[in-house]
């Protein structure tokens, strides 16, 4: 029998490293597209492209870790709930 051990603690604090990633990309400012001559139109579409997909990426970064903060809340319960109906009571993580 195979055997898994989930630290919910980890999920949690995994949880918090990615809400600071998306936090840095939530931070990040763009400039206004300079002028280029010809190619100021180019720039300025990079320019919000760059912007469009950090904001996407930031959103699934906040995605990513509210799932992870539910799977910890999920393995807690679960885990509580086994403890409860296993004889002997409860049982802590050491």
């Amino acid at each position: 029998m195979t055997t898994l051990h989930v630290n919910p603690d980890t999920l949690d604090a995994q949880a918090g490293k990615v809400d600071e990633a998306a936090a840095d990309l939530e931070s990040v400012s763009y400039p206004a597209a300079p002028d280029v001559g010809r190619s100021t139109s180019s720039v300025s579409t990079a320019i919000s492209r760059l912007s469009s997909k950090a904001s996407g990426a930031a959103s699934s970064a906040r995605s990513t870790a509210s799932s992870l903060r539910r799977a910890a809340t999920s393995f807690r319960n679960t885990d509580a709930s086994v403890a409860s109906s296993t004889p002997g009571g409860s049982h802590e993580h050491s």
